[in-house]
């Protein structure tokens, strides 16, 4: 029975006749089929304008390779690319057929980002594309990069910096003089300018204490200082640190010494200067400004910016002054060289529509990577990576990110607004079979794979692996979560959902369904969520999931109206914890609203009861005739657990909730039951499976061959993407 057990699972993996078929899911009705015709359109009939590190612009750019007389070819710059595009769509030649840019093979440094406008877009018929090479393989060939090469490192010479760097580890360090290699711009080290140093496609990391993990702070300077009390947890305003277990006198010397740590609570964390250190008293201060949640002992920093921990293969330091780079190299080869991010972003648009960008690598810039906003925008077959913000941002309706791969990735892999709530106005936007990994490097909490917000968009089939915090964050209504493979994420946090959102009695209609979580155990294998609905988030429908090895698969704080029906859980610690937080400590919330309503008669500024929403959510509507902040109208049924322990059993709930006993009046729980592994090989073979013990309920069959990235000649994932880094 282990056996079958175990290929249950594994299917998701080897049934890769069904991932084929899954490229014709539902998905593809959600945007339309025109949508992926779009990406083979312009490789008939189009008129096409080259672009090559090795052009001129001075050239046509209608050929692709220079001439043999070298009297045309290739235009040089992207700019040029776009400006002919422009006059070509303006003047008496366009026959109104889509309009390509085509990018050769090389790589197109940047020092600023390709600006585009209203003025380079297309048409529903006449889309504009700007088109990569790619291998074989489908992996991009033409590369825009923010950074900048550097070679010829040096041992390190004595001088006053260097006599900083440790003894034992001097000869093997080697100096780069940036700032005559014209590298003056070294960006911030709060974390919202991130000049990297890159390994190939490896991020390096700043020179730091400890090399790996934290050290905690013992306590708080009391001495003038003010108490703060949250939820029972005691901390401090001023952050007189006191750090009795690791000698500080190294760090005395340090010009410009930084400190990163989660100051009070275990999904917020900050970045703040070192102010002063007194070795007397063990306490490291931070500079103002402080942290809003204040400072408890007993949590987690890394201290960073320290030329004398440089001690580790890896690590560098840059001093500000002198424009000198100390750098202890990795012990693998650099596949792609050494370089700097020195550009902010790659790629920024305002008021650009039917635009595609398909197969083309961005990478090695400092903020993020790729921000527009527009209707018709697609994004297919790109790789992201070496970016120090997001990698992509887009604003619109319509939207279109499909098949792309995104890792090492500062801060969000994608980010996306698209549709209205308060007038309900979907915005049809899509997020389909993209692979993303080691996204929220720099920002580590809030920093997800995928942010939406908006109503009415989808983000499925994709895969969020490797990650600090949270995979998905969601707001907004009708948004659909569907067959994403979601594993090994919020490692560095506790108290976060792998798919979160919170905070809103009217975000209604979403739907979160056929997703496989697994791998989820928190910061220290503490504590996190699969699926949270967080302070009173209501009228989610959880539906047909598969929770394996999640510490707590659901999480419904003080919500309403949720569904969670048809789910497997195995190996968790338990199923589902279903409290009633608004009746209690979380009371002010939804104080708040009901304040809201009775002054202005809307909630969370939406006119729920005007004739569209009352039409839409007639529950919502009737809110105030219940008990509003009571957790009412949730429904718990045909749900299956096996071994999943921890459980509170009376004769109401089944075996493997945790449901409050002040939340137990208001929610309806049915029909769900503890199986074995006899029961998995029935639920994963037949459509539908009868449940013992129950009224004549039966569980749906799970179709976990249909989850996660599935291969298609216009995507690229890690699977096909053959890179030291993409495992």
């Amino acid at each position: 029975m282990r056996a079958n057990f175990k290929h249950f699972f594994t299917a998701l993996f080897l049934s890769l006749s069904a991932a084929l078929a899954a490229d014709d899911g539902g998905w593809r009705e959600f945007i339309g089929s025109g949508r992926i015709a779009l990406l083979d359109a312009a490789k008939t009939s189009a008129a096409t304008f080259y672009v090559s590190p090795e052009g001129n612009d001075s050239w046509s750019g209608r050929a692709a390779e220079p001439s043999a007389d070298n009297a045309d070819g290739p235009f040089r710059t992207l700019e040029k690319a776009r400006d002919a595009v422009r006059a070509f769509r303006a003047g008496a030649e366009f026959a109104g057929v889509p309009t390509v840019i085509e990018l050769r093979p090389g790589t197109y440094y940047r020092n600023a980002p390709l600006e585009l406008t209203s003025a380079d877009s297309g048409t529903p018929d006449s889309p504009v594309v700007w088109r990569g090479a790619v291998d074989e393989k489908n992996r991009p060939l033409s590369v825009i990069h923010g950074g900048r090469p550097i070679g010829g490192g040096a041992p390190v010479e004595p001088d006053g910096a260097s006599g900083r760097i440790p003894s034992g580890v001097r000869e093997k360090i080697l100096a780069y003089d940036l700032k005559a290699r014209g590298i003056t711009d070294y960006g911030a080290l709060d974390g919202t300018d991130n000049a990297e140093l890159y390994w190939g496609d490896k991020p390096l990391v700043i020179a730091r204490y400890p090399n790996e993990g934290f050290i905690t702070f013992s306590g708080v300077d009391t001495e003038g200082n003010q108490e703060k009390i949250d939820q029972g947890n005691v901390g401090y305003r001023v952050p007189k640190l006191i750090v009795d277990d690791v000698d500080m006198t190294p760090w005395t010397a340090e010009p410009d010494l930084w400190a990163f740590g989660y100051w009070f609570w275990d999904w917020a964390s900050g970045r703040q200067k070192v102010a002063r250190i007194d070795l007397e008293k063990k306490i490291l201060e931070l500079d103002e400004p402080y942290n809003p949640f204040a400072y408890r002992p007993g949590k987690e920093f890394y201290i960073y910016h320290a030329l004398c921990e440089l001690d580790s293969p890896g690590e560098y330091y840059i001093d500000r002054e002198s424009g000198r780079l100390y750098l202890y190299p990795p012990e693998t080869p650099a596949g792609g060289g050494l370089y700097i991010s020195t550009a902010e972003s790659l790629l920024t648009g305002v008021e650009l529509d039917h635009v595609v960008l398909t197969g083309l690598a961005f990478e090695g810039c400092r903020k993020d990577a790729v921000r527009l906003s527009g209707d018709e925008i697609t994004i297919a077959g790109a790789l992201f990576r070496g970016i120090g913000g997001t990698a992509v941002s887009l604003t619109g309706d319509r939207l279109f990110l499909y098949g792309n791969l995104l890792y090492n990735i500062g801060a969000c892999g994608a980010v996306v607004s698209s549709g209205d709530q308060p007038s309900l106005r979907p915005g049809g936007s899509a997020i389909v079979n993209n692979d993303f990994h080691h996204f929220g490097r720099i920002q580590r909490v809030y920093a997800p794979a995928v942010g939406l917000s908006g109503c009415g968009d989808l983000i499925a089939q994709n895969r969020m692996t490797d990650a600090p915090h949270a995979a998905i964050l969601f707001g907004g209504n009708e948004q659909r979560i569907e067959r994403n493979e979601i594993r090994d994420v919020c490692e560095g946090s506790n108290d976060v959902g792998a798919i979160y959102t919170g905070g809103n009695w009217t975000m209604r209609g979403n739907i979160i369904r056929q997703n496989y979580l697994h791998a989820l155990r928190g910061y220290k294998n503490q504590w996190c969520v699969g699926v949270y609905l967080d302070d009173m988030f209501s009228s989610a429908d959880i539906l047909e999931n598969v929770f394996r090895d999640v510490k707590i698969p659901i999480m419904i704080g003080g919500g309403r109206d949720n569904t969670v029906a048809n789910n497997l859980f195995v190996d968790c610690r338990w199923a589902i914890d279903l409290d009633a937080r608004a009746l209690g400590w979380a009371h002010r919330a939804a104080d708040a609203w009901l304040a809201e309503n009775a002054e202005k008669g809307t909630i969370s500024g939406v006119d729920y009861q005007s004739p569209l929403w009352t039409e839409r959510y007639p529950r919502l509507a009737a809110i105030m005739d219940g008990t509003p902040k009571a957790p009412e109208g949730n429904l718990i049924e045909r749900n299956v657990v096996i071994r999943t322990g921890e459980t509170r059993i009376d004769p109401i709930p089944f075996e493997g909730d945790r449901i409050r006993d002040e939340a137990r009046p208001y929610i309806t729980v049915r029909n769900n039951v503890k199986g074995d592994a006899r029961l998995l090989d029935e639920i994963a073979e037949n459509r539908q499976t009868p449940l013992p013990a129950t009224d004549g309920a039966v569980f749906r069959r799970i179709p976990t061959e249909k989850i996660g990235v599935f291969p298609s000649a216009r995507a690229i994932s890690r699977d096909t993407f053959s890179d030291p880094a993409a495992p």
